[in-house]
């Protein structure tokens, strides 16, 4: 018995380093290694159980549909919902619910920095960061033989994992209150609060720390309530 406890003790530990080392690369910019079991909502209500993931590059939401990856209609998306998590579509990205009251979120969302694209070489020494936009400096670390998987049998997509130049991600944090969406920093939302000596105090108080998902929802409900 103590054997078997050990067999599993040491599996589920060796998963949870292999799913800690994963990163998207230019050949699989998922967020998740694997298309997991999700179900998707739609605006009006349908709901549709299948595997999905999401994309880093743009943010958008891909499933599989008779095991072809599609893209969904983000015109038409409202969230999808993991075993562990959920993601509501926020101006056609997907965003990670950290914390939700009412109609207050707390939100995340782990997308490529194209900041750091802009450090890199598009190539014969031209640095990005004379490029005359994103899509050049995508286009160039994506690279010549890039595919999009997009309609791609999901078996022929995964032999793509692992290859590729890795996706350099920054985190964002934001804040929607009703249908506005603000981004969760000092200085952006003391441009949007009417009372500034109140919002100054309020910081002040509740020593808030801005990337604790306690805090942030503090500030969110501040904001809805001014």
């Amino acid at each position: 018995m103590k054997k078997i406890s050990f067999i599993v003790l040491f599996l589920g530990i060796t998963l949870m380093l292999q799913a800690q080392n994963y990163r998207p690369t230019s050949n699989w910019p998922y967020l998740y290694e694997n298309f997991m079991d999700a179900t998707i909502r739609t605006n009006n209500g349908v709901e549709i159980k299948t595997k999905a993931n999401i994309s880093s590059i743009n943010g958008k939401l891909h499933y599989l549909q008779n095991e072809q990856v599609m893209e969904a209609d983000m015109l038409r998306l409202a969230f999808v919902e993991f075993e562990n998590n959920k993601f509501i579509n926020v101006v056609g990205k997907m965003q990670e619910v950290l914390a939700q009251d009412g109609d207050i979120y707390v939100l995340k969302q782990d997308i490529i920095d194209m900041s750091e694209l802009d450090k890199t070489e598009i190539g014969y020494g031209i640095s990005s960061a004379t490029a005359s936009s994103t899509e050049q400096s995508l286009a160039a670390f994506l690279g010549d033989g890039y595919v999009e998987v997009i309609n791609m049998d999901i078996r022929e997509a995964a032999t793509r994992k692992g290859s590729g130049k890795e996706v350099p991600l920054k985190t964002i944090y934001s804040l929607k209150v009703g249908p506005n969406v603000y981004t969760a920093s000092k200085n952006e939302l003391n441009s949007v609060v009417t009372d500034k000596k109140a919002f100054k105090i309020f910081l002040k108080e509740n020593k808030i720390q801005w990337k604790e998902t306690e805090d942030l929802l503090k500030v969110a409900k501040f904001i809805g309530n001014k």
